[in-house]
């Protein structure tokens, strides 16, 4: 079967730099993948705000509450519910889009402008997730099993798949990327990252 294969960042770069990184192609190690100088996509988050560009963002920039960085081309935003943090409002390439939180794991779901619906499937959390359709078909897979620590995780998409489901389905991943960093005892919790949402009102996180 041919992929579409992507190597992006550690979860532990989301926590401590707020961003995710997915380079074109399969690198062993996420060093290799960002000397390769195929940037493709960067999830950048500011809880409760996430945002996919396909352009490098400047992580010294200045951080606004509320208000995502303006450099960078964006493709797609959302707005995390801050009450429930549970469901998100969703705009890619200018179509509005609802996201939720699965009722039983941390993965997120969505349905795309025909109707159809998909969900990140995070059973086995620290293996592998999969992203499937309505019928419970893979339509990816991301093999997270360095992503918990300082290695990289392996996203694959089955070839021929629509601009709308790669963005859509990169959004929703980093939304839960997201929400396992901010619920997980076990992914290291950073202190900064605490003392930020404090600082924004938000504190529903205990740390």
């Amino acid at each position: 079967m041919s992929l579409e294969t992507y190597t992006c960042s550690s979860l532990r770069n989301l926590e401590y730099h707020k961003n995710i990184v997915f380079y074109n192609g399969r690198f062993d190690t996420r060093q290799a993948a960002a000397s390769s100088g195929m940037q493709a996509y960067r999830i950048v988050t500011r809880f409760p705000c996430v945002a996919l560009l396909t352009t490098d963002v400047d992580d010294d920039a200045t951080i606004v509450a509320g208000v995502m960085p303006t450099s960078g081309s964006t493709v797609a935003n959302a707005l995390i519910d801050k009450v429930s943090t549970r469901s998100a409002s969703a705009i890619a390439r200018g179509v509005p889009y609802k996201m939720e939180q699965r009722d039983m794991q941390l993965g997120w779901k969505f349905t795309d402008a025909q109707g159809v619906k998909y969900k990140w499937n995070t059973k086995a959390l620290k293996t592998r997730w999969e992203l499937l359709d309505s019928k419970k078909a893979a339509i990816a897979t991301f093999d997270c099993t360095k992503f918990w620590k300082d290695g990289p995780g392996i996203l694959e998409f089955k070839t021929g798949i629509s601009d709308e489901l790669r963005v859509l389905s990169l959004l929703a991943l980093g939304i839960t990327a997201l929400t396992i960093a901010r619920t997980q005892d076990n992914t290291h919790t950073n202190v900064e990252e605490c003392r930020w949402l404090k600082y924004e009102g938000i504190y529903g996180l205990q740390c």
